[in-house]
């Protein structure tokens, strides 16, 4: 199960526990967090841009306890991953309410009334089925994926099914058939949400789907685990964030030496070929059809190079690493 973090993951100071808080923003203590609320800078500095983003979240609550969190916002809380960093705080407004942008509070007045509404430490915000629909008729369909998949993985009441049922009763159609792409193939088995925007970019480049953590070899210490399994060709295919090698998880050349390791015992077992891609691979042209044709892959329908094209801006637009691990 996903951890909720539901606490704020740096310390949020109001005016009245600082002496003279614009002296302390002024020589460079302090950061504003929200409207009326700091932080100590050094601690701000060193958080992850999800972080960043969450905090942001107890920063508004702080002022405003009874809004209801939506979209990003409440992702954020349920512990699901979301896609870049900067985004507004996401609240629910009355119908009769009027929507805006102000203060990187983004005010939503949709009709919402069909819309399960939970507490969760006196938190309130949309529930994690509705947040992933709201994702999914609002974001690219790439960022959908990786909400839904995460939510199936974190919660046995949630399948595909449930969420494309959810999705069609509701009594609003607006981004109804947008949606229906992502909550139709969400599986829990992806872990990370590398891997859920990889299996959306493999579906538009036109190759077939692959397994999820398939097992080469014994299952448990007799064998090793792909992320992706293509049986028919007897390719591994693997989502290595960039995270993976840039040192925050320990020293980059073990974690190299142990990638070619692992790779051979997958040749040993079975596989026939393993392929490696990265951030820049979804990004950057056509290099992970390249990729997955190098090894022996063939696309079996023609590329949505549409979806390709717009998912291309969308991450380049949110850079990697701000998703919680």
């Amino acid at each position: 199960m996903m951890r909720m973090p539901t606490i704020s993951p740096l310390p949020l100071l109001r005016p009245s526990a600082l002496t003279h808080s614009t002296r302390s923003v002024r020589r460079g203590e302090i950061v504003p967090v929200g409207r009326g609320v700091y932080a100590p800078r050094v601690e701000w500095e060193s958080l992850a841009g999800w972080e960043r983003d969450l905090a942001r979240v107890h920063a508004h609550l702080l002022v405003a306890p009874d809004d209801v969190l939506c979209l990003e916002s409440a992702a954020l809380l349920w512990g699901l991953p979301t896609v870049g960093a900067g985004h507004p705080v996401h609240v629910l407004a009355p119908d009769t309410a009027t929507s805006r942008h102000s203060g990187g509070v983004q005010v939503h007045t949709s009709a919402h009334a069909d819309r399960i509404i939970e507490e969760i430490h006196g938190i309130r915000l949309t529930s994690r089925a509705d947040t992933c629909i709201d994702i999914a008729r609002h974001r690219h369909p790439g960022i959908a994926l990786v909400a839904a998949d995460a939510a199936v993985g974190a919660d046995r009441t949630i399948d595909s099914l449930s969420l494309v049922t959810l999705n069609e009763e509701r009594m609003s159609a607006r981004g109804r058939r947008a949606a229906r792409w992502a909550l139709s193939r969400a599986d829990g088995r992806a872990e990370s949400a590398f891997e859920s925007l990889s299996r959306a970019a493999i579906e538009w480049w036109g190759f077939p789907p692959p397994e999820l953590q398939q097992w080469i070899g014994a299952d448990g210490a007799g064998g090793d685990r792909a992320d992706m399994w293509w049986s028919a060709r007897r390719v591994a295919g693997e989502a290595d964030g960039r995270i993976k090698y840039d040192g925050r998880f320990g020293d980059p050349a073990a974690a190299l030496r142990a990638r070619e390791d692992r790779d051979r015992r997958l040749l040993r077992r079975g596989a026939r070929a393993v392929v490696h891609w990265g951030w820049d691979d979804l990004t950057d042209g056509d290099a992970l059809r390249a990729l997955l044709m190098s090894v022996g892959l063939s696309p079996d329908h023609p590329p949505d190079l549409a979806r390709l094209a717009t998912l291309r801006t969308t991450l380049r637009a949110r850079p990697e690493g701000s998703e919680p691990p």
